[in-house]
């Protein structure tokens, strides 16, 4: 009886553990989706935030939504089913993802380090344009999908005693040679050589705008560095070392299992690191949100949360006033004051002194 009462428990807390998994995953993704299509919708359409970097953080934004949205639902449902109920098809298909995906994220970080390094350290010489950042972008895209795409044919699934597996890693006892080499390729192409080049390079970024005072005291440079791009700086920063950090595990696994013998690959450690990739996808824009004043207004201005009517709900218009036309008002334009041109909304005569000249009809004329 007592056996039996203990199998019971283990049964229903096991069943309880699948449940609270199961929610925290739908919890994620939903929260995941939400924040990231937020980002892209305020660097669409609010005009402060439109930027050359910001073209990266909406590609990595596109990212994260992708990795949910593919990822996301094959994970819940082996985790409700207990075993790998879908196709072989669907097994190498998600694999696939699941290395290009990280991949194309890290690489989009360094395309944000070559524009900060560019643009601080050499402004004059060299400068990331949006046709550059797009062009970028499409590169890391075809890159990291040309490398990853033999893990279409590396990964399928495995039948372990009576349950089907979709292989979690590539291991050296039951794979070919030249897998595991792939694999460890993907490791040092994808995760080890750009955390290096994005070391270096934020470090000479760092002693640029940075220098060490005595011992522990960091003090400003004599270098002029505008105080919106340095903390800029201290944002991608940190965002890239959280990203290297949550994604570690999952490349850390990877390499070990390559050469670690064992006859059944486990998915606790699996989920453990996919719980990390894709908690990524919502620390960034927690992060644009807390350290980014624009990125705040903007995510009002899109809410209609701003003390304005709804975003555009006013008329926006920039005009370049010249040094004799200082009394030129730019702003916004009410849309219900009867002026339906923003040249007239602004048109200086409307705002100065009438001219005591204009009665006099006599013609002055000097030889």
């Amino acid at each position: 009886m007592n056996i039996t009462s203990d199998l019971r428990l283990d049964n229903k807390m096991g069943s309880v553990n699948v449940k609270v998994e199961i929610f925290g995953f739908i919890v994620l993704a939903i929260l995941n989706i939400i924040c990231n299509i937020l980002v892209c919708v305020v660097i669409r359409r609010s005009r402060r935030v439109q930027s050359t970097t910001n073209y990266f953080v909406a590609a990595l934004s596109i990212s994260d939504i992708l990795f949910t949205v593919l990822v996301m639902p094959f994970v819940i449902g082996r985790v409700l089913a207990g075993s790998w109920v879908f196709s072989n098809t669907i097994c190498r298909i998600i694999r696939f993802v699941q290395f290009t995906v990280p991949g194309l994220i890290i690489y989009l970080l360094l395309s944000i380090c070559l524009d900060r390094f560019y643009t601080i350290i050499y402004p004059l010489s060299f400068k990331i344009r949006r046709g550059t950042a797009k062009r970028m972008i499409l590169a890391s895209w075809i890159a990291v999908s040309i490398h990853c795409i033999i893990c279409l044919y590396v990964f399928q699934e495995q039948l372990y005693g009576q349950e089907i597996v979709c292989r979690f890693y590539v291991n050296i006892t039951n794979v070919n040679l030249l897998f595991v080499l792939y694999i460890i390729s993907i490791i040092l192409l994808q995760y080890i050589f750009p955390m290096i080049i994005i070391g270096v390079l934020y470090s000479k970024v760092f002693y640029h705008i940075w220098k060490t005072n005595g011992c522990c005291t960091l003090q400003r440079t004599s270098n002029i560095v505008s105080r919106t791009k340095v903390n800029m700086v201290k944002l991608l920063m940190l965002i890239t070392v959280i990203t290297f950090v949550f994604f570690s595990p999952m490349y850390i696994t990877n390499t070990i299992f390559c050469f670690l013998k064992v006859p059944r690959q486990d998915s606790f450690v699996f989920r453990i690191c996919t719980w990390l990739v894709f908690l990524t996808g919502i620390i960034k824009p927690l992060l644009y949100f807390v350290h980014n004043a624009n990125f705040r207004r903007g995510c009002r201005e899109v809410l209609c949360f701003s003390g304005s009517r709804c975003y555009r709900s006013n008329t926006y218009a920039i005009t370049i006033a010249p040094s004799f036309g200082k009394k030129n008002f730019v702003g916004v334009m009410p849309p219900d004051n009867g002026r339906s041109s923003p040249i007239r909304a602004f048109d200086r005569s409307t705002h100065c002194d009438a001219n005591p000249w204009t009665n006099n009809n006599t013609v002055t004329s000097y030889v």
